[in-house]
């Protein structure tokens, strides 16, 4: 005897990822978002608003999500956004 079990996640739309950033003294940001646990989340990072680079892919295992971006000193300007499917 076998049975299947499915477990359905429903995250709230009315909480949208809230996305904090902070420089170190070496130019590296340090991207922070808030979450909702077993949702799936992409940090995305552009420097012309057109073409979009995913720099993190996370199934959140907390309420907090933190990155630190090594290349981001590298760039003149430097977007981010945070997407969930």
């Amino acid at each position: 005897m076998s049975a299947t079990a499915r477990l359905t996640v429903n995250p709230d739309p009315s909480k949208a990822p809230t996305l904090s950033a902070n420089w170190q003294p070496g130019g590296q940001a340090v991207l922070n978002f808030d979450s909702q646990l077993g949702q799936m989340y992409r940090l995305q990072a552009t420097t012309n608003l057109l073409i979009w680079t995913t720099l993190l892919s996370t199934n959140a295992s907390s309420a907090l999500v933190s990155f630190t971006d090594q290349q981001s000193g590298s760039f003149r300007y430097r977007f981010y956004r945070v997407m969930s499917p």
